[in-house]
């Protein structure tokens, strides 16, 4: 028995030990990070929803998936591994068509791909609801306080096999005192895990407020050449023709800022970017300069096309697809990720959508510019038709003007803390004191319930006091019922006799343990002693009419009324 017993607790801390290892989260010591994934640009291997468990690694090497946390969007970001470069790692999402903008450090990386749950971030999501949560520690507390019990009961029964009980040894199999100690235990645990609970789950009750706000980008492109009938000054500005025989590389200029009328402070960084797009939809990404801090809602980006390498991008993707490229499309634009406060709240706007875009579409002799919202695709569209731009586009002083983007931010202000239950708002804080104080007060209760010692008093008296409301004490009783005397099992059974017949339980001194009622023709007798330390029986005769006297030990039953 001690070695399956020994066996099954060294089965148990392995597997504890190896759970641990693989499964225990960072924050609380372990090696695991989970990560639920969103969007399509892992698809197929990934879909939204999923859960990632990446686990760090001395060396990342490509074609592993692994997931770092990002500078630029201030998230977490879960895609392949390209190449590692001087920068840092190349990444790209299986379904992307251009690689992550960021080239991440070793002390950026978390860890690369372990375990991939489908639809497991789902069921995260779900067992994150403070309603569920709740739910599932009531039914772990309660299932472990009654195996708790139910071990507790096998193990008194096994005793009550070896050895003869006592009265004492009675009252405690009748469960009375332990079933005490397991309820305040499982009160306690219940209470101890609404406490864990809050603060495993701290809910927020977030104040959402729309605030309008603007963002503006005016584009300009520059290039010294050698004066001559083109270009008499020997320089080119926004607006002007551009002639690739006479210019082989071209200075942009983006100017970005943020303009609102609400209170604010909102910082964040941009990075100018070219998206070149071929005529059968491919894409690729090239950054045109480093990351800028917005200062003062302002941030000027400025970068160089040069035409000879992007021709050597769009042939080598020619050459790729085996389809020729005559003429392809140059959107640059920049990325902009914004933080900080509006209208006095909070404001995160890590990811924002693209700006106006300064399109280019390049041919072997000409580059055709054109301003204008939306998509690359949208930018190739207008920078091939000239005449019908979706922006603007003509003489400088039209360059010269910024084209704006119209926002309305839902920006939010922390409140609060509160779990939505039912489709109610529960402020955190009371049922986090709730939680303490009931944890604290079950706990008290249940150490002074094990500290205190058993009631270990004669059982005689224990009833005494138990009915004393109902008993009479009484000194030199002889009584000569005209019927029966009549023994009953129970102090129980005799209160519900004198509660029958409106009497009064009758206790001789003489003998303590014995409890009579006189219904008049009848008595009933309840002696409480055990057997081997039962006193003397009280001299009570029947003197009835036809009947003997006599001396009743023998228990009889009840009346049917009764």
């Amino acid at each position: 028995m001690r070695t399956r017993v020994a066996l099954s607790v060294a089965l148990t801390v392995s597997l504890l030990a190896v759970g641990w290892w693989f499964l225990a989260p960072a924050a609380l010591g372990g090696r695991a990070t989970y990560v639920v994934t969103h969007g399509v640009s892992m698809e197929p291997t990934f879909h939204t929803g999923d859960l990632a468990v990446v686990y760090p690694a001395v060396d990342y090497r490509p074609g592993q998936v692994a997931a770092y946390r990002s500078n630029l969007m201030h998230t977490v970001v879960l895609h392949r591994i390209v190449a590692k470069t001087a920068e840092g790692y190349d990444f790209k999402g299986d379904n992307n068509s251009w690689h992550d903008p960021e080239h991440p450090a070793e002390d950026q990386m978390i860890g690369r791909l372990g375990v991939r749950v489908p639809h497991g971030g789902v069921v995260l999501g779900w067992i994150h609801n403070p309603l569920v949560a709740g739910v599932l520690a009531l039914v772990i507390t309660t299932g472990g306080a009654t195996g708790a019990t139910g071990v507790r009961r096998r193990r008194r029964r096994r005793r009550a096999e070896r050895a003869p009980m006592s009265i004492h040894d009675l009252q405690l199999a009748s469960g009375s005192r332990w079933a005490h100690a397991a309820g305040l235990a499982t009160v306690a645990l219940l209470f101890g895990g609404l406490t864990a609970a809050t603060y495993v789950f701290p809910g927020q009750s977030v104040e959402v407020q729309k605030v309008p706000w603007t963002t503006q980008v005016s584009y300009a492109y520059t290039a010294a050449v050698s004066p001559n009938l083109v270009y008499p000054d020997g320089e080119i500005h926004a607006g002007d023709p551009v002639y690739r025989k006479l210019v082989d590389r071209l200075t942009v200029r983006a100017t970005w800022s943020l303009s609102t009328s609400a209170e604010h402070h909102i910082v964040g960084t941009a990075r100018l970017w070219a998206i070149v797009q071929g005529p059968t939809g491919w894409t690729h990404r090239i950054a045109l300069g480093p990351a800028q801090e917005i200062q003062d809602d302002r941030t000027s980006l400025t970068g160089t096309l040069n035409f000879h390498a992007l021709d050597a991008v769009v042939v080598h993707a020619a050459g790729l697809t085996g389809i020729p490229v005559d003429k392809y499309t140059v959107s640059v634009q920049p990325l902009v990720a914004l933080r900080g406060s509006l209208a006095g709240l909070r404001f995160d706007d890590a990811v924002r959508g693209p700006e106006p875009a300064l399109a280019l579409a390049i041919t072997p002799s000409t580059v055709v510019p054109a301003i204008t919202t939306g998509s690359a695709a949208a930018a190739a569209n207008a920078a091939t038709q000239p005449g019908q731009p979706t922006g603007t586009t003509g003489p400088s002083a039209q360059w010269a003007r910024p084209t704006a983007t119209k926002h309305s931010t839902a920006v939010s202000r922390p409140g609060t803390a509160s779990w939505q239950v039912l489709g109610r708002h529960v402020p955190l804080m009371p049922l986090r004191w709730a939680g303490l104080l009931g944890t604290v007060l079950g706990l008290l209760a249940l150490v002074v319930l094990l500290i205190t010692k058993p009631d270990r008093t004669d059982p005689c008296a224990r009833e005494a006091r138990r009915y004393r409301s109902s008993i009479v004490p009484v000194t030199g009783l002889r009584l000569v019922p005209a019927g029966d005397v009549l023994d009953v099992t129970s102090m129980k059974s005799l209160a519900q006799i004198a509660q029958r017949f409106d009497r009064l339980i009758l206790r001789p001194a003489a003998t303590p343990g014995t409890f009579l009622v006189e219904d008049g023709t009848d008595l009933y007798r309840y002696q409480c002693n055990h057997p081997q330390h039962r006193p003397p029986h009280l001299d009570i005769t029947s003197t009835a009419p036809g009947r003997h006297a006599q001396s009743s030990s023998r228990p009889e039953p009840l009346p049917k009324a009764l």
